[in-house]
């Protein structure tokens, strides 16, 4: 059992994104979360608005700051959104595992508290959590607890659905599990004892989902049938609600205590094939609990032998898709998936992983704004070559639809930069109309190898 936690405050550090050359910052002064932070996409939340403040998830690399100490360093940061005093970061698990697919999934509890969960990435069979000492200080974490499970372990999704459990609440933590699949435990008493694994999808492969729930009765999520490196992905949708999976149309597919599922027979959202390969990204609910996505497709590439080292994925792609009902005068049309391609994202981000993108990042406030990190021009596919040192670099674009979600129109939030955006994120909000956009920014060698900072910027505008 781990106990001690240690902490350490960040100086109050604003910083553009670069240090010096003025004519060329962007977003001028994003908060600097964390200065040696990275995170994987198959974790959420990973970063939560609470209490007026941003609770943020991250693991620490070898070679970013202070790699030497802090290499594998599991940490959960928390910022006063008033801006009247700098992050305070806590060390989860020092030293577990240096590899961003360990970061915590984050959860506000009913008594104000937050619950951390994170796992190894596959080298051991233990899911771990910690809980916050008490409402009033949210910095302080109880001891850590780690659960043994029949397979090894990575990822971690927490959601609540509060109706369960004859109103009392349940809370899910979604990861991979039995078989190198997606499984799920659950707890009735608000983290304190969990269940045992429960193998939700099951494939030859591993598939990758994303979820997301309405925190009352229903779960929503998107999967593919394997890793894209090994398959020609589709992509895929149901939701459960009240120990029942459905299609997208409501169409009742079987109970959980059924069995796991196949990804094939949820509904289709999306048609892959050896030039259009795709991978799950993001996923919300809109105002009216109804699903949209943004995943990332791999073109062209037809036939690649991609266990050979072969170099491919030059040329991604973002797709968004959203579920649409008809309106009342609508009659005669049915519901179904509106799936549109809205922009270039550029070329993988490194090469034994050729289906990585910088990654979209959808706004759970609005359905028809996004964020996209690309290394292309999001409209014409040109690389980003910037005008600061003359190098090709993953920038952020902020995406907005007058059509519902049938196109989008880009505007940079940063440009000729010298460093990477990479991977943002816009957290679920509440508490206010304001938008927190987290993202990682630097240098991405792997997934065990990043030298990049967490940072935030608050309703960030678009650069001239």
């Amino acid at each position: 059992m781990v106990k001690a936690v240690k902490q350490f405050r960040l100086s109050a550090i604003l910083a553009g994104a670069l240090s010096v050359a003025a004519p060329f910052v962007s977003l001028a002064e994003p908060v600097v979360l964390n200065d040696n932070a990275g995170w994987c996409w198959y974790q959420d939340e990973r970063v939560i608005v609470h209490n007026n403040k941003l609770f943020f998830a991250s693991v620490a690399s070898i070679i970013g700051k202070d790699g030497d100490k802090r290499s594998g360093n599991i940490e959960v940061g928390s910022y006063d959104l008033s801006g009247k005093s700098s992050p305070v970061v806590s060390i989860m698990h020092d030293g577990l595992e240096d590899d961003d697919h360990n970061v915590p999934a984050l959860l506000a509890l009913p008594d104000d508290n937050v619950l951390a969960v994170y796992s190894k990435h596959n080298t051991d069979y233990m899911v771990r959590y910690r809980i916050t000492n008490g409402s009033d200080n949210l910095d302080s974490w109880q001891d850590e607890v780690a659960m043994k499970r029949k397979d090894k372990v990575t990822y971690a999704n927490v959601m609540r659905l509060s109706e369960e459990n004859n109103g009392k609440g349940r809370i899910y933590n979604f990861y991979r599990g039995i078989n190198f699949n997606p499984t799920f435990d659950t707890s009735d008493d608000n983290g304190k004892t969990w269940s045992k694994g429960t193998h939700f999808i099951k494939n030859k492969g591993r598939p990758y989902v994303k979820y997301i729930a309405n925190n009352k009765d229903e779960i929503h999520f998107v999967t593919t049938e394997q890793h894209p490196r090994v398959f020609d992905n589709s992509i895929y949708h149901g939701y459960i609600k009240a120990g029942k999976i459905y299609k997208s149309d409501g169409s009742f597919i079987q109970n959980i205590s059924d069995g796991p599922i196949a990804p094939t027979v949820l509904t289709k959202v999306y048609q892959g094939g050896k030039d259009n390969v795709a991978w799950t990204t993001d996923l919300h609910l809109d105002e009216n609990g109804l699903p949209f996505t943004v995943f990332s497709v791999q073109m062209n590439d037809g036939n690649k032998n991609r266990w050979k080292g072969e170099k491919h994925g030059d040329d991604m792609r973002y797709y968004f898709a959203k579920w649409v009902e008809p309106s009342w005068w609508q009659f005669g049309k049915e519901a179904g998936w509106q799936v549109n391609e809205i922009a270039y994202a550029g070329s993988r981000l490194y090469d034994k992983e050729q289906d990585y993108t910088g990654l979209a990042a959808l706004n759970p406030q609005n359905a028809n704004e996004i964020v996209i990190s690309t290394n292309a021009n999001p409209d014409t596919g040109e690389p980003l070559i910037s005008q600061a040192d003359g190098k090709r670099h993953w920038e952020l674009f902020k995406g907005t639809s007058s059509d519902n979600g049938k196109s989008f129109k880009w505007a940079a939030l940063t440009k000729n930069s010298t460093e990477d955006h990479l991977r943002p994120v816009i957290p679920i909000n509440t508490e206010s109309d304001d938008m927190y956009l987290t993202w990682m920014r630097g240098k991405y060698v792997s997934y065990i190898k990043i030298d990049t900072e967490l940072v935030m910027a608050k309703n960030p505008q678009p650069v001239e």
